[in-house]
């Protein structure tokens, strides 16, 4: 088995792991200068991966090769632009967007880059073209398809676009968590991304119906308060999760009857509360990321780095008060 991995060192790494689990060596594949937040695979050639890094830079890597391919260096004018996010199209291999540090989400074909043209598509809502509002695109993904394309901006909300038509207005927006400590995640859930699903600076995760843009489930995900990576496996219903908790949780449906989500009206209403005091403030240095930075080392002083696998819920997802924890399997370092 192998796993591919990238850090805020800017290095993207290739791990060979044994029959047992246990990491035989690993070897680096490609260098950002900078932190790389995201990786892309592609669902035609399980070879061949994308990386994207601060530095702007989109490489595509094959892990059969020496060396990573450059595909792009993402600008705005001559500006370039620190990259948070990539993923692939899952029905079309040559496509995939990027977000990262402004407005915008990005569409290339890899068969049609052009850094004079720019990118094949690009997405914002409308009302933060010309806003005073500094809201840069921590995530995007595309949904089951590739005809959607779904965006999370930092302290402001999550955006629905249609991926076939650049520039448009966005067709759903879904309120009541909060992104703003962290570089963090958003995806679709289900097999035919029903549902949205993202973590909040609260520590809980939401859960939206796409259509009805309705919260569906409501969640502690986080003993310390942030939840910022979420994946769906690509074929079951299940969710991997990850915070600032030292662990990954995996959570399965195990609900049999509708959800109470309680004291959400109370965490929507203190989520918009915090955000607006943000807006009131002056901007500060060490707001939002180089914050949550110095807290989190603070905190790995204080506990025994771990990582602890857990079975949870969701699909008509309970509340965690009545669902089992289950540890599959524990290292200590």
């Amino acid at each position: 088995m192998h796993i591919v991995s990238c850090a805020r060192d800017g290095q993207v790494r290739l791990a060979e792991l044994s029959s047992t689990g246990l990491c035989r060596a690993t070897r680096r594949l490609a260098q950002h200068r900078g932190p790389a937040h995201k990786l892309a695979l592609q669902p035609d050639a399980p070879h061949v991966f994308l990386s994207a890094g601060e530095d702007a830079i989109v490489y595509s890597l094959d892990v059969r090769e020496p060396k990573p391919e450059k595909l792009v260096t993402v600008k705005e004018g001559a500006k370039k632009i620190a990259l948070y996010s990539i993923h692939a199209n899952p029905l079309s291999c040559h496509e995939f967007c990027v977000s990262g540090r402004d407005h915008f989400i990005r569409i290339y074909d890899k068969r049609k880059i052009s850094e004079n043209e720019g990118p094949l598509k690009k997405f914002c809502p409308h009302h933060l073209l010309h806003s005073n509002t500094y809201a840069h695109v921590t995530c995007a993904v595309f949904n089951y398809n590739g005809t959607q394309v779904l965006g999370s901006y930092n302290d402001e909300d999550i955006y629905l676009f249609d991926a076939t038509k650049s520039e448009s207005e966005y067709l759903h927006r879904y309120e009541g968590h909060r992104n703003n400590a962290t570089v963090k995640g958003v995806n679709f859930f289900g097999p035919k991304s029903e549902f949205v699903v993202s973590g909040s600076d609260c520590g809980n995760i939401f859960f939206w119906e796409k259509e009805m843009e309705s919260i569906v489930q409501f969640m502690p995900g986080d003993e310390n308060g942030v939840v910022n990576c979420l994946e769906p496996h690509p074929q079951i219903p299940l969710l991997a999760t990850s915070g600032l908790d030292d662990d990954v949780k995996i959570w399965v449906p195990s609900c049999e009857k509708e959800p109470e989500m309680q004291n959400l009206k109370d965490a929507v209403k203190s989520n918009h509360k915090d955000r607006e005091d943000d807006r009131a403030r002056d901007p500060d240095a060490y707001d939002g990321q180089m914050l949550w930075i110095l807290w989190r080392h603070i905190r790995r002083t204080e506990r025994r780095v771990s990582i602890v696998y857990k079975v949870v819920n969701p699909y008509l997802f309970c509340d965690s008060s009545t669902v089992k924890i289950f540890k599959l399997k524990k290292y200590r370092s």
